[in-house]
């Protein structure tokens, strides 16, 4: 047996832990806040900025979901116009991920494509700590990053060890005010990093341990977060379930599902959480039909009679969120799909699966779960 594990973050986990922001920044730090608009119009980066002591502070809010190129490169330029010591990113993890390339290489040459496309990060990131908004990404104890090229159209991922952060900041109070339909693709999105960590062929039993409790606690709560946002108890433990399973596919990466998701992505123009909500139940009843096997351990740990009451309460879960009501009705032909799955298979990561890769039989699955979804 081997295998290396890699953690370098300093997590703080609770209710109004955001108070405690200026334990981790020096009052002489130059910060550059990173986030969405509607985080800025909500005031909630105003009222974090209060608990600091510091002066000199400079806000990035255009943060687009599935940040492009062009946005990270505009985020950039402030920080190296500020000379910045430390970032923060605040929001779901289209801000984290953006502020994770802006701390890598503000102190850099050149633009952000540059290292997106083969150039490497060298030492010297500015501080980085990160604060999710939403309970789903993970991004906060990840080293990886996710981006569009609206030039290539298609999203790109980005890994290296410089993206962990020195403090993730993990607070479920930021989510209460989350909307139902975000919290349903955003929670979609955190038990797929869990499954996939857990069945992932490179996987270990530090990874495998924290993925199953992900995957449990996501099962346990994300309907009830979806129909009581206010739900505090259940709240906290999606949170801290989108941590462990963010904490466990980043040691190990993740497989099929998401490779399917970014051409699904691309191809219907819906969030992350949807595009994986597309590809998971297909591609759980392929892993099963691969190896019967490779789902029992879970189903048992998450109180389920057998993987197929596993894989069907996930379906029933997806259906009674409406998680796939806003994709638009667009025909795919076979020849279409297949492209899709061809694409997906062409990723490395997307053979981290159980057992082997057929895409005539992948794309027959997926044919029939689009078809029960558009009728």
């Amino acid at each position: 047996m081997e295998y290396s594990i890699y953690m370098p973050v300093n997590i703080q986990f609770g209710e109004g832990m955001v108070k405690r922001i200026d334990q981790f920044c020096s009052p002489k730090d130059r910060i550059l806040f990173i986030c969405d608009p509607v985080i800025e119009q909500m005031g909630l980066r105003k009222k974090i900025a209060d608990n600091l002591k510091n002066s000199d502070i400079s806000v990035f809010s255009d943060v687009e979901p599935n940040p492009s190129v062009h946005t990270v490169n505009k985020a950039l330029r402030i920080a190296k116009e500020n000379k910045i010591d430390l970032c923060i990113g605040l929001g779901g993890g289209s801000s984290l991920d953006t502020a994770k390339a802006v701390a890598c290489i503000s102190s850099a040459d050149g633009s952000f494509e540059d290292y997106l496309y083969g150039k490497q990060v060298v030492k010297g990131r500015k501080k980085l700590i990160l604060i999710p908004t939403t309970a789903g990404t993970g991004s906060e104890c990840t080293c990886v990053g996710v981006y569009t090229d609206t030039e290539k159209n298609r999203k790109t991922g980005y890994r290296t060890p410089y993206f962990y952060c020195d403090t993730a900041i993990v607070d479920p109070e930021l989510t209460y005010s989350v909307p139902s339909s975000v919290t349903a693709a955003t929670g979609i999105d955190a038990f797929t990093h869990a499954l996939e960590a857990y069945w992932n062929t490179s996987s270990n039993s530090l990874c495998r341990g924290a993925a199953m409790y992900a995957c449990r606690d996501v099962l346990k709560n994300l309907y009830s977060c979806y129909e009581d946002p206010q739900n505090k108890t259940a709240r906290s433990s999606l949170s801290n379930a989108s941590m462990l399973g963010g904490w466990a596919f980043g040691q190990v990466r993740t497989t099929l599902i998401h490779a399917l998701s970014f051409p699904f992505a691309d191809y219907f123009h819906v969030p992350h959480g949807i595009a994986c909500a597309l590809s998971l139940v297909p591609v759980m009843r392929y892993a099963v039909s691969n190896e019967p096997d490779c789902l029992t351990e879970l189903a048992c740990f998450c109180s389920y009679p057998s993987t197929k009451d596993l894989i069907a309460e996930v379906e029933n879960m997806i259906n009674r969120m409406n998680l796939l009501s806003s994709i638009p009705d667009i025909h795919i032909s076979p020849a279409e799909m297949r492209d899709i799955a061809e694409k997906a298979c062409a990723l490395e990561y997307a053979h981290l699966i159980p057992g082997d890769i057929d895409v005539e039989r992948l794309t027959f699955l997926l044919n029939d779960f689009l078809r029960r979804v558009f009728e």
